[in-house]
Formats: C-alpha cells, sequence, structure tokens
C-alpha cells in the first residue's frame, strides 16, 4: 500500500500545523476499525482497516456508534489537548500525544499509537510511561509481542534504515518506511534523496489498470493525474471515491456469486422435487390399485397371477398383477406399503 512511511513523514507535519494543541471535543467510534476525532471545525480519521489503514483529516459527516472502547474513549480522551502528532523513526507508527485531566483534576498524557501495518494493524494506548491501557487487538504470552492491558509496549523494530539519514549505495529496498511504489520512482531517478526531499505534490494517479496516490508525482507512471492542496484532501478522495467504488463492485460481485450459487441450489432442489413429484404420482397410482383390488379381492383365487376388473378411477377395464406365493389380501397390503 503506498500510505507508507516517508508519506506519515510528511502528513505528520500536516496534521501538527491543523490541529496540534487544539482540544478534542468529541470521539466518534464508527466501528471497531474506525474512529473520529472531532477538533474544532475539522475532524481527524483514524481508520486501523487492515484493507486500507491511514489516517485524515475530514470533512465528512459520521455517526456515532458503540464499540469495545468507546466507554474508554469517552473517559480518557474526548476533551483532551493533542500535544503533538510524531512518527517512530520513519516507520508506519504513529503516535498522537494527548493531554487529559483524570477524575482527580490531575493532568495524564496518554500516547495514541497506531501501528498502520497492514493486516496487523493496530490501535494502542498508552500512558506517559508506555504502559498499555487499552488495545484493539490483544496477544498472549506465546505471541512475539505482549500487548496486555498493564503491559510495557514496545515498538517492533523494521531492521532497515531509515531514508532520510542513510547516505550510502544501495542495490534494493533496504529503506523503512519506504512502498514498493516509491521505491520503483527511487530507482526510476536513481537518487534517494532527490526523491523524499522533493516538494509535496499530493497526486492520484489512474493508470490503465488501477489508481494510485501518493504525495509525490510519480514520474514512472503514465496515466491522467489529479493534483490536490493537501494530503488530507487527496486521500479524502482517494478512499471516498476510488476505494468505495472498488468496494461497490467487490460488493457486486459477491451478490452475484451469491445469487449463481442460490440458482445452482434451487435448480439442484428441483431437480430432486421432480423426481420425489414424479415418485409421489406413482405412489398415488398404487394407492388406486390397492383399493381397486380390495373392492375386488372377493373374485381373486389362491395362487393366481393377475386380475382384471373395473378400474372405478378411470372407468375402464384394469389389470392388476398379483403374487402368486402370498395370500390374496396380503397382495393387497403389498401395494399399501409400495
Amino acid at each position: 500500500m503506498a500510505f507508507d512511511g516517508v508519506l506519515i513523514h510528511y502528513l505528520i507535519k500536516e496534521l501538527n500545523l491543523q490541529i496540534q494543541n487544539k482540544r478534542i471535543s468529541k470521539v466518534l467510534s464508527l466501528n471497531e476499525h474506525e474512529y473520529v476525532f472531532v477538533v474544532g471545525k475539522t475532524k481527524l480519521l483514524i481508520s486501523i482497516n487492515p484493507n486500507n489503514p491511514h489516517i485524515r483529516l475530514s470533512e465528512l459527516d459520521f455517526i456515532n456508534s458503540n464499540t469495545y472502547l468507546t466507554p474508554f474513549l469517552k473517559k480518557h480522551i474526548e476533551g483532551g489537548i493533542i500535544v503533538n502528532i510524531s512518527q517512530y523513526h520513519n516507520d508506519r507508527f504513529i503516535i498522537i500525544n494527548i493531554l487529559n485531566n483524570d477524575d482527580l483534576g490531575y493532568q495524564k498524557q496518554y500516547q495514541f499509537i497506531l501501528e498502520l501495518t497492514g493486516k496487523n494493524t493496530n490501535l494502542i494506548i498508552t500512558d506517559e510511561n508506555n504502559i498499555i491501557l487499552e488495545a484493539v487487538k490483544k496477544t498472549s504470552l506465546t505471541d512475539k509481542r505482549l500487548i496486555q492491558v498493564k503491559a510495557n509496549y514496545e515498538f517492533l523494530e523494521s531492521g532497515k534504515v531509515n531514508p532520510f539519514t542513510y547516505d550510502g549505495d544501495f542495490n534494493n529496498n533496504i529503506f523503512e518506511g519506504v512502498s514498493t511504489l516509491l521505491f520503483s520512482e527511487i530507482t526510476y531517478q536513481n537518487s534517494v534523496h532527490k526523491v523524499i526531499n522533493q516538494p509535496v505534490i499530493p497526486t492520484i494517479i489512474k493508470t490503465a489498470t488501477k489508481t494510485l496516490f501518493y504525495i509525490f508525482d510519480l514520474s514512472y507512471l503514465e496515466g491522467e493525474r489529479i493534483h490536490f492542496d493537501s494530503i488530507s484532501s487527496m486521500l479524502e478522495y482517494y478512499f471516498v471515491n476510488t476505494v468505495h467504488e472498488v468496494i461497490h463492485n467487490n460488493e457486486q460481485k459477491r451478490l452475484s456469486d451469491f445469487i449463481h450459487r442460490e440458482l445452482n441450489k434451487l435448480k439442484n432442489k428441483l431437480n430432486k422435487q421432480t423426481v420425489e413429484l414424479q415418485e409421489a404420482h406413482e405412489a398415488l397410482g398404487l394407492e388406486q390399485t390397492a383399493n381397486i383390488l380390495a373392492a375386488n379381492i372377493h373374485l381373486v383365487k389362491p395362487r393366481q397371477e393377475e386380475i382384471t376388473c373395473f378400474d372405478f378411477y378411470e372407468n375402464k377395464e384394469i389389470t392388476i398383477k398379483l403374487n402368486p406365493k402370498i395370500k390374496p389380501n396380503e397382495n393387497i397390503n403389498l401395494y399399501f406399503n409400495k
């Protein structure tokens, strides 16, 4: 995904200019993956959806809901001041430092940590001593890193180098927070610092196969371009329009697949019921045969193999096969049982 460490590096600068030292008047819990801080006249949307983890300023209207974290956020985060927003190294970790008063009126600092790392994306809240107070995804003692209330929080280390401070050669992507999309541009221009230190021009690029976004205009890509005044406005456009369209198309495909599966089930069911209906008609005929035989049983002689008698259902003669090895009246039960 293009929401990498370099993008976050510049996005944080934009966010601090807009909402640093401002009060969170309200916290909205949209669902288990999305939360909104209402800050003045703007809103900070935080998404830890594994498919599209990101953070942006938004002008949209949101509907509040209740989640597992709602009571905690209302008690500890709502009403707090955003002291600053920072990034851990150049990785996809964002720390929102919030200052708020506790129940006794004493000031307390919280760290709202976003780990925007794809399927392992998480939201973790700690105190000023890095002690975990709450988290969306918790782990157990058997996992590589313990995420539990009262445990000490530790950042994951990428083992890569920070591109903003690295000044050596490279043959592959050894850089922390550099996505494949950005590294392709670095390779194309054969320069790390020239690429990552250029002026920010938030751009959506519509190629022949997909729609991409980045904070720079990636020259190696061909396609239609849309430029934006801010990173947040670009992200808003992308996630509201492009991603919504993709999700809509995926929903259509899922619906179509569901309908085809249900149709196949119903066709199979219809075939089985057609056979059952035919068998029912045959069974009804056997019942009628049994009734005709019962009405004429006095005419049947022992060891007789068949009898021709009047069919009062069809108003015609009918020949009924008999089992000569059993008694005449037992042939009636034989037809009823069938």
